[in-house]
């Protein structure tokens, strides 16, 4: 297994396919234990594993030790690390380590155990024991081999180092994309020997009113499951910790009551019994995304609409919405939709390479087309109904047009009605003159 693939399992906790035929649902529970340990002293803990499908699985332990975690706080697996290094506590675990076969939606109990050395370095240790999906190779069935985690933070009491600083805080990624909502980041070092779990919150204050945004978080308390609306956005609510001699970016989503405006946005977070750690940061919101031109091309085999935008803002716009066809009785005959992906593809932005962002600065075209023009002859008129932004900014237009394409058998229609018209007129009109010519003989 790859370093970047037990990075994934340790801290996602997801299925690591392999290869893809039949699927296990294996887990284990808890995800997470944390111990705290005298030096020559040891303690207990128990795993449950659980298949939840209805086939049987075997699944093989393995433990894995890591050091450190990356920005989004994945553990990050230490290969190779030499079996004397003080962090290295392989020989600490006592686990069961034969295979365990679990039988369809049943769970087993596995308890371990950590002894700790007399001599053992305080701090903080960290371990997984992973439990592998075993293939039945003798089946001739090729399975999807899964990996669950369980992990083990142990921390050798004496001497705690409790140490740490906000690195940087400000707009995730430094950009704002309008249809999403806007994303806070502050990033924490751990410099001590122990992990921490930095907690806090960011505030957010208009800058021309000096007054604080109020009901600007949405979240569910993990406790209670209650809905609570905040005028704070959280910071780690989930308690994600922070390894020593590593940094974690947490994030604040700003989800509701979001604005166009200038606002200082104060973090403030605290870890351990140590003092409040408070940075602030500016943050304009500037939505202007103009609307330059709204037109039709009546192509010879086809028809599309092109719409001109120049994005005044500092966010980058993606415009949502459709165009409506509508005939001379105010009926809608025909809705197109505005692509996905129309506007600018953002290279540098971690977006899917299908969503078009129109960059803050740029000019961009975008063509709507029109595959399925099934409208009878006649004068239309195709309206503009579109959207963008965190306030759903509208963008109205119209063009009028004909449609004339693929109706020569709506002309021979009315070309043949005609004809016929004219042919009952001229057979009405000979009638009466015969009439006459008989009523002027009778009169002779």
């Amino acid at each position: 297994m790859t370093k970047k693939a037990l990075t994934l399992v340790f801290s996602s906790l997801l299925t690591l396919a392999l290869t893809v035929s039949a699927a296990f649902a294996v887990g284990v529970k808890p995800v997470r234990t944390e111990l705290t340990i005298d030096p020559g002293g040891s303690a207990s803990a128990t795993i449950r594993v659980i298949n939840s499908e209805n086939v049987p699985i075997t699944v093989r332990p393995e433990v894995t030790i890591y050091t450190k975690n990356d920005e989004e706080g994945f553990p990050v697996a230490a290969e190779d690390l030499p079996a004397d290094h003080p962090m290295n506590i392989r020989d600490w675990i006592e686990f069961p380590a034969e295979d365990l076969s679990l039988e369809p939606n049943s769970e087993k109990e596995v308890t371990f155990k950590v002894n700790v050395p007399a001599d053992a370095q305080p701090g903080g240790k960290y371990a997984s024991i992973i439990y592998t999906s075993v293939d039945d190779a003798a089946s001739g069935e090729v399975k999807v081999q899964v990996a669950v985690p369980s992990l083990i933070l142990v921390k050798v009491t004496g001497e705690e180092i409790h140490s740490g600083e906000v690195l940087s805080f400000g707009v995730k990624n430094g950009n704002l994309l309008g249809d999403q909502n806007p994303i806070l980041a502050v990033s924490f070092q751990n410099n001590g020997n122990v992990h921490e779990k930095p907690s806090g919150s960011v505030t957010l204050t208009d800058s021309m009113t000096g007054e604080q945004l109020t009901q600007i978080a949405r979240y569910y308390d993990d406790v209670s499951g209650e809905l609570i609306i905040a005028d704070a956005i959280p910071l780690n609510l989930t308690g994600g910790n922070v390894l020593p001699g590593s940094s974690r970016t947490f994030t604040a989503e700003w989800n509701e009551n979001i604005r166009s405006g200038k606002f200082i946005a104060v973090s403030s977070l605290k870890y351990g019994s140590e003092p409040t750690i408070a940075t602030s940061a500016e943050i304009e919101i500037n939505e202007d995304l103009q609307l330059n031109s709204f037109e039709i091309n009546q192509l010879e085999a086809s028809t599309d609409f092109t719409i001109t935008l120049t994005n005044n803002g500092n966010v980058y716009e993606k415009l949502e919405g459709k165009i409506e066809i509508i005939n001379d009785f105010e009926s809608v005959v025909a809705s197109v939709p505005i692509p996905e992906d129309a506007g600018y593809i953002v290279a540098s932005l971690s977006i899917p390479e299908n969503v078009g962002y129109i960059a803050p600065g740029a000019t961009a075209k975008i063509t709507v087309p029109w595959l399925e023009k099934q409208v009878p002859a006649g004068k239309y008129t195709a309206k503009l109904a579109a959207f963008y932004g965190f306030e759903n900014a509208s963008l109205e237009s119209e063009v009028q047009f004909v449609s004339a394409a693929n109706n020569l058998p709506y002309y021979f229609a009315i070309g043949g009605g005609v004809i016929v018209l004219l042919l009952i007129a001229v057979i009405i009109f000979r009638k009466k003159e015969v009439k006459k010519e008989m009523l002027n003989e009778e009169i002779v």
